[in-house]
């Protein structure tokens, strides 16, 4: 498990969710290792190295919250000649995607990036202008607002 930052709502939101996601599909899942890499490329990769010495013919997951340390675990385990792990990632980043379409990543999880930018937009506005918030953007708790996600992942089939 590649997590964003210690203690970073989105990290632990992010964690969670795919944990949790994994559990209700009934996918057998056991934690082996995890760590920080601070949501980039680079540290994902040193990490995925380190996991490869430890744990060589254990790893057949790896989870990330986000696409760009999915992608430093995938330049690890390409290094390594590792093929048969799969990696999953979170943001649907154009990166992400390509590597996706290429059967490098497993896949991702996108936010409707146009849904996203006018709820930042609107909601800003509104906390500006000490009004309500939009109606079409409902807060939870009056503090957040959800943004619709998909799974997306690689045709297996063709």
């Amino acid at each position: 498990l590649l997590e964003g930052e210690t203690n970073h709502e989105d990290a632990m939101v992010r964690t969670e969710w795919s944990i949790q996601t994994l559990k209700n599909e009934g996918v057998p899942i056991e934690r082996i290792t995890g760590g920080i890499a601070n949501w980039e490329r680079s540290q994902a990769s040193a990490l995925m190295e380190q996991w490869i010495s430890t744990y060589p013919d254990s790893i057949e997951l790896v989870v990330s919250n986000n696409d760009d340390m999915a992608l430093g675990a995938i330049d690890a385990l390409e290094r390594a000649g590792m093929r048969d792990v799969n990696v999953v990632g979170i943001d649907g980043t154009n990166p992400g995607l390509e590597a996706m379409e290429s059967g490098k990543l497993l896949g991702t999880v996108s936010s409707n990036k146009e849904i996203y930018g006018s709820a930042v937009i609107e909601l800003a506005a509104s906390c500006a202008l000490g009004e309500q918030p939009p109606e079409e953007f409902p807060l939870t708790d009056g503090r957040y607002y959800w943004i619709p996600q998909e799974m997306l992942m690689q045709d297996l089939d063709g």
